[in-house]
């Protein structure tokens, strides 16, 4: 996946998600845009239990926003 497009072409595996509450979660997010991506944008650690910063919340939201407008842009 290439962080600055705006599609994943699927779901990411990260290395320590497995039998996380959030898994799928974080999985379907992952394909979604990029909107879940890895600690620090490298390798495949996503530390689902660190608390989030910042900058990765706003880098996800951003992703959310940028990927509902180009839905919405190619429905119409």
């Amino acid at each position: 996946c290439d962080w600055s497009s705006d599609v994943c072409s699927s779901d990411l595996k990260f290395s320590d998600t497995a039998k996380h509450q959030a898994e799928s979660a974080i999985s379907q997010m992952s394909g979604y845009c990029g909107v879940a991506t890895p600690l620090n944008e490298k390798g495949t650690a996503f530390a689902p239990n660190a608390k989030v910063t910042r900058d990765y919340a706003t880098a996800a939201l951003t992703r959310t926003i940028t990927c509902v407008q180009s839905e919405a842009k190619a429905t119409n």
